[in-house]
């Protein structure tokens, strides 16, 4: 199957585990199907996601039905996200209330267990409505009820308050690290109070991992078997190749040096003349580009934010340039050709 990248976040493999293994996997268990070709990789410092959009799209059609066939069935799923986001509320506020040091262990893994259940529970409902909408166009009333809870991102309290309180206390008395707990699945977590977890592999898991699900067979690697896996998989275009292809999506032509930034924290490297190559561009990202000579992606189309946003500053901007941030040198000389959706090497 062709492998498509899908995005990339800088996050920690715990917080991966819920909103994606969640809707990939547990899906079997409230729908009866769930994806097989799934894949992820972290390299130390964010991590990249392929996904096969065929079977995505499948799935679009098969949520599409479900919704035809129960004229009533996106209601309740809404209804559920809305009642799944105040349990997941309540949860956060709870945990955030206790006194953990007066746990024993054994109430502590009883609510490390409860909060698992929680927020497995609020991400298998939370996204069928997202991807229903591809093909399911929403009523108005639908909207009203489903677009703030999408704004209110309750997962960003979870990953960023409940979270650090749990593993700052379980790291106390288990004697792990506590930013390496983060690289641990939920089971393992509660292992680490009988002392069956390995650190030297949370270790491995913090420099790489390797994630696939294809056709149901699981693999997981870490470290330099992560490494070289994705190598593997992705090995990129040899260096000496002058032009790489894309799609250009503000036309115009450039010259400059390559900055290859990946994580939004790097952008404050980018200067005035600069050529930006990146995996994608956020809105948020406005200021921080408006002075750079081009803009060149591996993800996007015409109407992506890398494409709105060049246009908009009248920056020559190509998208979905395979492996750009591999097969680009940082401080490189190209020459960008938007109008014909060509970099160039100037060597």
């Amino acid at each position: 199957m062709p492998w498509v990248k899908m995005f990339f976040r800088k996050d920690y493999l715990y917080m991966l585990y819920y909103p994606f293994t969640a809707y990939r996997l547990w899906w079997k268990e409230f729908l009866g199907i769930n994806l097989k070709h799934v894949m992820f990789y972290w390299n130390g410092e964010y991590y990249e996601s392929w996904r096969d959009d065929v079977e995505i799209d499948k799935f679009y059609n098969y949520l599409k039905k479900l919704c035809d066939d129960d004229k009533n069935l996106l209601d309740s799923w809404i209804d559920q996200v809305a009642k799944n986001n105040t349990i997941l509320d309540e949860q956060i506020n709870t945990v955030l209330s206790l006194d953990l040091e007066s746990f024993s262990d054994q109430e502590l893994i009883h609510l490390l267990k409860k909060t698992n259940d929680v927020v497995k529970s609020y991400w298998i409902v939370y996204t069928l409505p997202l991807f229903a909408s591809e093909k399911v166009e929403f009523s108005s009333s639908q909207k009203e009820k489903f677009l703030p809870l999408r704004k209110k991102t309750l997962y960003v309290d979870f990953q960023v308050k409940l979270l650090p309180k749990l593993f700052s206390e379980i790291s106390k008395r288990t004697g792990v690290d506590e930013n390496l707990l983060y690289f641990a699945f939920p089971d393992e977590v509660i292992d680490a109070f009988e002392k069956k977890i390995s650190v030297d592999e949370l270790r491995k898991r913090k420099e790489n991992w390797f994630w696939k699900n294809e056709d149901g067979k699981l693999e997981f690697l870490s470290g330099k078997k992560a490494q070289r896996k994705y190598d593997e998989m992705f090995s990129s275009k040899q260096l000496s190749d002058k032009t790489l292809k894309g799609v250009g999506v503000s036309k115009g032509k450039a010259k400059g040096k390559a900055k290859v930034i990946v994580t939004e924290q790097s952008f404050e490297k980018l200067g005035d003349n600069d050529i930006l190559v990146t995996l994608m561009v956020r809105p948020t990202f406005y200021s921080k580009i408006k002075a750079c000579r081009a803009i060149i992606t591996e993800e996007g189309g015409i109407n992506s934010h890398a494409a709105i946003l060049a246009r908009e500053l009248n920056i020559p901007c190509i998208v979905q340039v395979e492996n750009a941030t591999k097969n680009i040198v940082n401080g490189e000389s190209l020459e960008v050709d938007a109008n014909e959706g060509v970099v160039r090497r100037r060597h």
